[in-house]
């Protein structure tokens, strides 16, 4: 975390068209996870407890019938700290993907239990794992249902009207990558299950349910003529009945198609996010469709990160103006409007501790956010923040206040409250005009002027949403 020095004030003026915003930080915590940093944490899901808390899981990312890859629970109260923990599963590996709270207040996992398939088709190389939990971390009851496919698992649960519940995710079977539903009574015994062809990233498949009880999976999709992976969605009925199947194509001829997630849109309609591949920039790209509620696409948007590089949308979240705000695999968030207008760009890693590493959104009751993810391989790191969305935008006519110390230098000065811009260059310029130095925004955001000749210096700084400039006088 960057510390303020509260030492000289500078005012720093925003330029036009600048986008500056503040969050305030909530907590910042660090869970133990694993005993070693033999296994990634590379999975979330998250949960509110009806008490202002949070029920978490993190698990390991694999399926492999060598490993024995456990989920750890945490249930973790209003302030971010942990009530309890719990180690799920069995001699194998294991997943939870999703988690639900039940009209009982107790909760719903879904999630499964790799097993070493017969790959003649007469046995799964993975069983959907059901287990239902009250707040205290007791077992109310646990399945294992054999859908009779290769392998998959899910990644939604809700709990219907009537009790039952409704499971959606991704599977594998005779040699074919779809989206299900599955139905199971209160108890967990299985009633049936439909599956939805050629979804092939079954890792990410995301769904969602609708106020008429209508089922959504928005995924990844092959095109069998040309090779390309597509996005794609489907609505399904509560009985399991399809009613539309939607493609969304990116580059037709080379396509990638990852990290597909599904989330509400305005209208009734939906945004669906990923990354993929442009062979145009021979870079990965963000992804964002804006889909109607009848499954046409509205339009679509790529995202490239600053300076060129891969912007790779890991997941993303509804907003309550209607938009659409992704998290990047680098840790910067990206919001779109409805209109399809980028509303801003924040790099949150000036927050971050190092060897940080976000992977999941979550909206809490309150409306602000929990952003979980990784620390050094072993722990799970959470930060809970204002939403940026919500967050004003500060007028670009009125004074920043920032710190820095010392100004006037003989040496060193260093600028801080830098935090919440998204900075990515700077120029240094004597009073002349003339350039000194340039670069990108150093870690620190400190300037070294011993070197420079006693005078008044203009430091600039830059970025994709936002800009300033500041004198500094050299002794």
């Amino acid at each position: 975390m960057k510390t303020p020095l509260f030492f000289t004030c500078l005012l720093l003026f925003c330029l036009a068209g600048a986008a500056i915003r503040a969050q305030t930080v909530e907590f910042e915590k660090l869970h133990p996870v694993w005993e070693s940093a033999g296994f990634s944490i590379t999975d979330y899901e998250v949960s509110d407890d009806g008490e202002g808390g949070y029920l978490i899981t993190a698990c390991t990312f694999l399926f492999n019938p060598q490993e024995n890859t456990d989920v750890a629970l945490f249930r973790l109260d209003a302030q971010g700290d942990t009530l309890w923990r719990l180690t799920l599963g069995g001699a194998s590996g294991d997943v939870i993907k999703a988690i639900s709270r039940t009209a009982d207040g107790n909760f719903m996992l879904a999630g499964a239990h790799w097993v070493q398939p017969d790959w003649s088709g007469s046995s799964s190389g993975s069983l959907i794992w059901l287990i239902k939990m009250d707040p205290d971390g007791n077992i109310l009851w646990e399945k294992d249902i054999d859908p009779g496919w290769f392998y998959g698992w899910p990644t939604a649960v809700f709990e219907q009207a009537d009790g039952s519940i409704m499971v959606g995710g991704n599977a594998y079977m005779y040699w074919e990558y779809s989206t299900f539903l599955a139905k199971f009574d209160e108890s967990g015994n299985y009633k049936w299950l439909e599956r939805y062809a050629n979804f092939s990233d079954f890792s990410h498949c995301s769904v969602l349910r609708d106020d008429a009880g209508n089922y959504f999976s928005g995924g990844t999709r092959d095109n069998l003529n040309t090779g390309a992976t597509q996005f794609g969605m489907v609505k399904a009925d509560a009985y399991g009945t399809q009613i539309f199947s939607k493609t969304y194509v990116t580059f037709p001829l080379f396509s990638l198609g990852i990290y597909p997630k599904l989330v509400a849109g305005p209208d009734g309609g939906f945004y669906l996010t990923g990354t993929d591949f442009d062979p145009n920039q021979n870079i990965a790209v963000g992804v964002v469709f804006r889909i109607g509620a009848n499954g046409n696409q509205i339009w679509k948007k790529y995202y490239t990160a600053p300076n060129g590089q891969d912007g790779i949308f890991y997941t993303s979240i509804a907003t309550s103006d209607g938009g659409v705000l992704a998290l990047t695999e680098t840790n910067e968030l990206v919001k779109y409007l409805p209109d399809g207008a980028q509303d801003f760009y924040l790099d949150l890693n000036p927050l971050l501790p190092d060897n940080v590493r976000l992977f999941h959104l979550f909206r809490c009751a309150d409306g602000k956010l929990l952003l979980t993810g990784e620390s050094s391989a072993t722990a799970m790191y959470c930060l809970k923040l204002d939403d940026p969305a919500l967050t004003p935008v500060t007028n670009p006519a009125d004074p920043v206040v920032l710190l820095a110390s010392p100004n006037p230098t003989s040496g060193a000065t260093k600028l801080s409250g830098l935090e919440y811009h998204a900075f990515r260059e700077f120029r240094l310029t004597d009073a002349q005009g003339r350039l000194v130095q340039s670069g990108d925004m150093p870690s620190e955001a400190t300037w070294d002027l011993g070197s420079l000749a006693p005078g008044a210096y203009f430091l600039q700084l830059t970025g994709q949403f936002s800009a300033a400039q500041v004198k500094l006088i050299r002794l």
